[in-house]
């Protein structure tokens, strides 16, 4: 699946950013939390789109939308200190979430396992990321 190797990507790209950047501790630290509050609106998002259990699309759009932009700000605000395989994963995620969006533009009704396979794998790589992350900021 695609997004077991997008987290595998990013779960050494990230680990592999901050070991080069412990000079930089804190800006590092502060980067990390900023981009695992980033990943994990996504889910928040998709929460807030339920009703009644269910996953309402037309009311996600616009948080994914946002979501998207968010995570592009980041990455041209950061290019400097995330350049490499960290801003490319990062990047990957974003082309992940554009491919959903994408794909909830054009959905019609009979499309419920794509749907929970996108959600599915969108939650997947939120948890094990900032899992990672979190991992990561508790080792220093």
């Amino acid at each position: 699946m695609v997004v077991d190797l997008l987290i595998a990507k990013a779960v050494d790209a990230i680990a592999s950013w901050y070991t080069n950047n412990k000079g930089r501790r804190e800006e590092a630290d502060k980067l990390l939390r900023e981009l695992s509050r980033l990943l994990n609106k996504p889910l928040l998002h998709m929460n807030m789109s339920k009703k009644h259990g269910c996953f309402i699309m037309r009311t996600y759009i616009p948080f994914l939308e946002k979501d998207i932009e968010n995570l592009d700000d980041f990455i041209s605000l950061h290019a400097p200190e995330i350049m490499g395989d960290f801003a490319t994963t990062v990047g990957d995620f974003r082309d992940y979430l554009v491919e959903f969006y994408t794909f909830m533009k054009g959905a019609s009704l009979g499309c419920g396992d794509e749907l929970d396979a996108y959600l599915a794998g969108i939650e997947r790589y939120v948890k094990e990321t900032t899992a990672r992350i979190n991992s990561i900021l508790s080792d220093r």
